[in-house]
């Protein structure tokens, strides 16, 4: 696959991915707001009175979805979960595959120049160390 033909796809994967996730905000949105509360019923309705009630207020669609908990979550919030981990697991990926811009010449020179950082600062380390054992001996008279 070529580098055109892999960035249009995944412009159109990334583009489908935006669109899903804006329609479902929007009804996720309309579902948990346009809901009629049981309580606004007259006593002695059922659950029947209620998913009807929802049904005839909000359309048939939105209304199933306000009824079936589960096909609300089937159809929108496992996609979306869905869509998180491909996402993460493809950054993973791809971010795990870049390579270095530096040259193999550069990454010895680094490592080198790190190796003698360390190196002076384990020995500064030693000296001050000495000296503190030295004026430890020197405060105790024997």
């Amino acid at each position: 696959m070529s580098d055109k033909a892999r960035k249009r796809l995944i412009f159109g994967v990334a583009g489908f991915e935006a669109l899903f996730l804006i329609f479902a905000l929007i009804i996720s949105i309309i579902v948990f707001t346009t809901i009629v509360p049981g309580d606004s019923l007259p006593p002695g309705s059922g659950e029947a009175d209620w998913k009807a009630a929802n049904l005839s207020k909000n359309g048939p669609f939105i209304g199933f979805l306000q009824n079936e908990n589960m096909a609300f979550f089937g159809i929108f919030i496992i996609p979306t979960l869905v869509f998180i981990v491909v996402d993460f697991i493809y950054f993973a990926i791809i971010a795990s595959k870049k390579e270095s811009s530096l040259s193999d010449a550069e990454l010895k020179a680094i490592k080198k120049q790190a190796e003698e950082e360390v190196r002076a600062e384990m020995l500064e380390q030693m000296k001050a160390e000495l000296k503190q054992e030295q004026e430890n001996k020197e405060e105790k008279p024997e």
